[in-house]
């Protein structure tokens, strides 16, 4: 569980997504021997990093990606926690090929599924594609480890997974306490995060903004108020 004190955590996720595309496509014969070796390695790995994870104090929640897909896996995270998360897809680490193959229609069933069952808890954005969608809800047989962690321990989480043989892990966004905030009170979030402030920046910098106050009035009345931080 996050802790409510800690406003928010880095959400790291340790292996490469699609591997339920990759075996929709050997149940066709349409999976290369390059992609089954990938799937293969990709299945047999174990989650080692996660005992010396439990051990750190900064490490506020952590679970594997199995059946509900990196989405369902990273929502039952927030659920248990009261919180909001965001995953920049652009930093997901994805299994070559697999982009191509969903495209071909090497989609599982169970994807579909995944996405009836919760889409309607996420909002993705309106740049994704139903192949990003597909990928985003992928059942991944043997996943990875979706961790949260404070900021100030990130750099020894990535070491861990690096030195356990997930050299790939990698950051795809955080969790923050936002759950009471207004749509407009998350664009001016996420404007200020895209022009790099840093999360806790902005969110010192909201609570100058006026409730009720538009997005472009909210960004400018935020920005002035950093700017005499």
């Amino acid at each position: 569980e996050i802790r409510p004190r800690d406003w928010s955590s880095d959400v790291c996720s340790s292996d490469l997504l699609g591997v339920g595309i990759y075996s929709a496509a050997l149940k066709k014969e349409k999976l290369d021997p390059s992609g089954y070796e990938q799937m293969i390695a990709n299945t047999t790995k174990l989650n080692t990093p996660g005992k010396k994870l439990s051990g750190i104090a900064g490490v506020h929640a952590m679970t594997d990606v199995t059946g509900f897909g990196l989405l369902g896996h990273a929502l039952e995270i927030c659920k248990g926690s009261n919180v909001q998360g965001q995953i920049n897809y652009a930093d997901l680490k994805i299994l070559p090929g697999v982009k191509d193959l969903a495209q071909q229609g090497f989609i599982t069933g169970a994807s579909n599924r995944n996405w009836a069952s919760y889409g309607a808890d996420v909002e993705l954005s309106k740049n994704l594609t139903p192949v990003d969608q597909a990928i985003l809800t992928d059942p991944q047989t043997s996943g990875g480890l979706l961790v949260a962690c404070d900021p100030s321990v990130l750099n020894q989480v990535l070491q861990i997974f690096a030195e356990e043989g997930f050299g790939e892990a990698a950051v795809i966004r955080q969790l923050s306490n936002q759950a009471n905030q207004s749509d407009s009170q998350l664009e001016i979030l996420q404007a200020l995060t895209a022009l790099g402030y840093s999360e806790k920046e902005a969110q010192l910098a909201l609570k100058q903004v006026t409730p009720g106050a538009s997005v472009s009035d909210g960004i400018r009345l935020a920005l002035k108020a950093l700017s005499k931080a």
